[in-house]
């Protein structure tokens, strides 16, 4: 069509890359870029196991993550 000035109609960004139903294990996830990482893993909908070696917050984190997302997190 031409001179079109209206914008098609559009899904969100986010749904186009979505990772519901998958499940995503991110190391270093006890803080800093891993646990960035895995906040952005379950904001696409993927469930997240968190892996770390020495921080004890990570099963916080982990039940952070899931409850507000919506999403398993371990």
């Amino acid at each position: 069509v031409h001179n079109n000035t209206t914008a098609p109609a559009h899904p969100g960004l986010l749904s186009m890359f979505s990772l519901k139903g998958k499940t995503a294990i991110v190391t270093g996830a006890g803080a800093g870029i891993g646990l960035s990482v895995a906040i952005g893993l379950a904001e696409a909908g993927a469930n997240v196991a968190l892996w770390y070696s020495s921080n004890p917050n990570c099963i916080e984190r982990a039940a952070e993550i899931a409850s507000k997302y919506g999403v398993q997190g371990q």
